[in-house]
């Protein structure tokens, strides 16, 4: 199923009319679906016209078109040109059209045809007030339509009255008193116009005239197209006088230069060559291709000028394109004096110097090649291809020099920069004159090194290649690529040296660095300060983080090559790679000395270091100390962890902290406390761990705290306790009170215990008790003895207050128990177990004993925990058991004696 979306979109009817009428009918329309989404197929259409748009119309005319092509939904048909449509009475009052798609039922509704169509009826003229014409009207030679004219020309016509058409082939078409003069000359009408030149024409208004060959008056008053094919579209006292030049309309406009135009306004002139004036007032296109567009004013000096060939005025008054291809967009009195120089507007404003610019403005003055002023006010750009965005009495005299706005800027140096800023006064002026120079803005800045740049500021000054100032005020960069971010009177001297800001900082070295402050110094190459105030980074690489104070005694100082203050007060690092991290007064004076903090601290020896604290001193090579007061170290790698007055003398000592503790032995060492003391005797590595008044003298001596306590041979050890002495090599006394260790690798423990024999042992439970002879061992326990051996206290052995032997811990809870046992087997074991006398090796020969080996005695018995030991608890239970057998064996006996008594008895009687 089809329909139509737009059924005939008005029944576009068409036909064409010459001289003679075809009897063709062109009908379109639009086909769709019944989804209204156009179709691109091939269908077949009846038309048919009826004398009414109801069902009982009669059929007047109808054909077939079998194969109508549809693309994008449109399709036409030529009606006509399958049955000719002569037979239709087109004088009929309504004629209807029905068209049917395929075998479709025709379409609803009929749409009516309307006037187009009935054109068809010119094929006749009837009904015409004056007669009737039934064949084609035919004139031959002239037509003189009208009064008192005369069409004298060949073939001339003439219309209206008192016209005149003398030239051959000429027409007025109407009006008065006009005249067409030369051959094919046409005046359409209007009052006293003459077409003068050959195939000339005026088309009306009034005393114009078109003089030139082919030259052309549409209208207007007094008009006059004097040279060949010359144009005066309309207007009053135009005059186009250059030869195919053209005026649209206005009032006493002149053109004099060939193929020129004006298109109106008043008192303009065109006399170059293919010039244009659009329109205005008092406008002059002079040069060759030149063009105003516009302006103008109601005096001579608002008059456009375009002078130079190819130059351009687009509007405004009493501007002047003087050079070739120079442009004026607009403003007034504006001039553009060299080739390609351009103004777009403003006042006053001059271009000369060749492809120069001025965008807008007052009295700017553009004089070098290609140099551009974009706005502002009495800037002069005379360097060439210098630019000026805006301002006021800027001027950019370098070559490539830059100004972007501002008051009184300079841009003196070729390729220089001066973005904005100056003030009110010439004293304010910015000035760039150094090749390549920049300044962004700011007043009273001076830009003289090459390539270099201020930002902005007051008073700031670049004075070698490469500078920088950022802002600030009196601020100098002068060392050649150094920098000066902002702050007030910083001065850069060095090669690459950089000030970030602050306040009469100085950064004298190459690439040094100081970040901010007050009177800030870095002289040393390299050297850096990110701020503070009084601080001098006088070594190379040299760092002086922060801090100094109110004066220049309160400066840090960084004086040694690649050292380092972090920040404080009146500190000092004057050994190269030394470090002061802090604090205040402190001092580092040879290399790769360091200070964390503190007051006061003196650090001399090379790579010595010192925590913090105040007043702590470190002298020798590789010491430290890490913190306290008044504290010395002198020895080489020794260190102090703190406390108060110690002192190191040894080398690679250690004094963890303390007071009034001294080292003067190689590798000592004490922990703490008050009064300790290493000697600096024979050996080294004598250590005390803490206490109070200990003393170490010789190597290898250790006391591990207590009071009073001395240690005075090689490797001897006193662990603590009060007024103990281990004076024996490798001696010990544990602790406890007035011990003396005298014996070498002797122990001396308790209270008043003295061990002075070799490898003795002495424990001492108060009273004075002494060692008797090398290699033994004395105890005095007048609360008697203990010995476990097992976790708990019930296993062991035990010797009593006041006893003289041992006496095993044996309870029976901590037994277990296996059952009875074999009396006698036991006793007949003991019977045949070996006896020998014997002698400990170890021992002289003349102290022996008796008894089993303990092989002999594991063998019979199985007892023990091996066969190399007898424990004193197996002999005695096998003794007892034993006993208890022969006490059994003793009781037969008896029972037997007695027995055998009795029966001597019975045999006595």
């Amino acid at each position: 199923m089809f329909r139509k979306t737009v059924l005939l979109l008005g029944v576009l009817w068409t036909s064409a009319f010459a001289f003679a009428v075809p009897s063709l009918i062109k009908y379109q329309g639009q086909i769709a679906d019944t989804s209204g989404a156009a179709l691109d197929t091939t269908i077949s259409i009846t038309i048919g016209l009826y004398d009414g748009s109801g069902g009982g119309a009669n059929l007047l005319w109808s054909e077939i078109h079998p194969s109508v092509s549809v693309q994008n939904g449109l399709f036409d048909v030529l009606m006509g040109s399958i049955t000719p449509l002569n037979i239709v009475d087109f004088s009929t009052p309504q004629l209807w059209l029905g068209t049917t798609v395929g075998s479709d039922a025709e379409m609803s509704p009929r749409e009516q045809v309307v006037s187009v169509a009935y054109s068809l009826k010119v094929g006749t003229v009837d009904g015409a007030t004056g007669g009737m014409l039934s064949s084609d009207l035919n004139v031959l030679n002239r037509i003189n339509v009208g009064s008192d004219n005369v069409n004298s020309g060949f073939m001339a016509n003439v219309f209206g009255n008192f016209n005149t058409a003398s030239g051959d082939y000429c027409v007025v078409l109407g009006g008065y008193d006009n005249s067409a003069t030369e051959e094919g000359a046409v005046v359409g009408g209007g009052e006293v116009n003459t077409a003068s030149g050959i195939t000339s024409a005026v088309s009306g208004g009034v005393s114009n005239s078109a003089l030139g060959e082919s030259s052309f008056v549409g209208g207007g008053n007094g008009n006059s197209a004097q040279m060949d094919g010359d144009v005066v579209a309309g207007g009053v006292v135009n005059t186009a006088n250059g030869g195919n030049s053209f005026i649209g309309s206005g009032f006493l406009n002149n053109t004099t230069g060939s193929h020129s135009v004006i298109g109106g306004g008043e008192l303009n002139k065109a006399s170059g060559n293919y010039s244009t004036v659009g329109g205005g007032r008092g406008n002059k296109a002079i040069g060759l291709f030149s063009t105003v567009a516009g302006g103008g004013g109601s005096s001579n000096a608002d008059t456009n000028r375009a002078q130079g060939n190819y130059s351009s005025i687009s509007g405004g008054r009493g501007n002047f394109a003087g050079g070739e291809s120079t442009v004026i967009g607009g403003g007034f009195t504006n001039s553009a004096l060299t080739v390609g120089d351009v103004v777009v507007g403003g006042g006053e404003n001059e271009v000369n110097g060749g492809y120069a610019f001025i965008g807008s403005g007052f009295r700017n003055h553009a004089l070098a090649t290609m140099a551009t002023i974009c706005g502002g006010t009495s800037n002069i750009a005379s360097g060439g291809r210098a630019f000026i965005g805006s301002g006021y009495r800027n001027e950019a005299t370098g070559s490539h020099g830059v100004i972007g706005g501002g008051l009184y800027i300079r841009a003196r140096g070729d390729y220089s920069v001066a973005v904005g800023g100056g003030g009110l006064l010439e004293s304010d002026s910015n000035s760039a004159t150094g090749i390549h120079s920049a300044i962004l803005g700011g007043h009273q800045n001076f830009a003289g090194g090459e390539s270099s740049v201020i930002v902005g500021g007051l008073m700031n000054r670049t004075n070698i290649i490469g500078d920088a100032v950022v802002g600030g005020a009196e601020n100098d960069a002068n060392g050649g690529y150094a920098f000066i971010g902002g702050g007030f009177s910083n001065q850069t001297l060095g090669s690459q040296a950089v000030i970030a800001g602050g306040n009469n900082n100085l950064a004298v070295g190459g690439r040094a660095f100081i970040g901010s402050g007050y009177r800030n110094e870095a002289s040393g190459n390299y050297g850096v300060i990110p701020g503070g105030s009084y601080n001098r980074a006088r070594g190379e690489y040299s760092f002086v983080g922060g801090g100094g104070g109110l004066s220049e005694a309160d400066s840090n100082s960084a004086t040694g090559y690649a050292s380092v203050i972090g920040g404080g007060q009146s500190n000092r690092a004057n050994g190269d790679r030394s470090v002061v991290t802090g604090g205040q007064g402190n001092r580092t004076t040879n290399n790769w000395g360091t200070i964390s903090g503190g007051y006061g601290n003196q650090v001399y020896g090379v790579a010595a270091a010192a925590g913090g604290g105040q007043d702590n001193t470190a002298t020798g090579s590789h010491s430290q100390i890490a913190g306290g007061r008044d504290n010395n170290v002198s020895g080489s790698y020794s260190t102090i962890g703190g406390g108060y007055q110690n002192y190191v003398a040894g080398s690679q000592a250690t004094v963890a902290g303390g007071r009034q503790d001294s080292i003067y032995m190689t590798n000592g060492f004490i922990g703490g406390g008050i009064n300790n003391v290493i000697r600096s005797g024979a050996g080294t590595n004598g250590a005390i761990v803490g206490g109070s008044s200990n003393e170490v003298t010789f190597g290898g001596a250790f006391i591990g705290g207590g009071i009073s306590n001395l240690a005075s041979a090689y490797d001897a050890v006193v662990g603590g306790g009060n007024g103990n002495t281990a004076s024996g090599s490798q001696a010990t006394v544990p602790g406890g009170l007035s011990n003396t260790a005298s014996g070498a690798y002797s122990f001396a423990a308790g209270a008043n215990a003295t061990a002075s024999h070799t490898g003795s042992f002495v424990w001492a439970g108060g009273a004075a008790t002494s060692s008797y002879a090398n290699n033994s061992v004395a105890m005095r326990a007048h609360g008697g003895m203990r010995v476990y051996t097992a976790a708990g206290t019930a296993t062991g052995v035990n010797l009593p207050a006041g006893g003289g032997s041992w006496a095993s811990l044996c309870d029976v809870n901590q037994k277990n128990l296996f059952g009875s046992v074999d009396s006698r087997s036991i006793l007949d074991k003991v019977a045949t177990l070996p006896l020998y006398r014997w002698s400990y090796k170890a021992q002289d020969a003349s102290i022996q004993h008796i008894g089993p080996t303990a092989q002999d005695f594991s063998a019979a018995f199985g007892l023990g925990d091996n066969n190399t030991t007898i424990s004193t608890v197996d002999p005695d239970g096998i003794a007892l058991a034993a006993i208890q057998e022969l006490a059994k064996q003793v009781q037969a006996l008896r029972a037997e004696n007695a027995s055998l008594q009795k029966q001597i008895d019975e045999i006595k009687k």
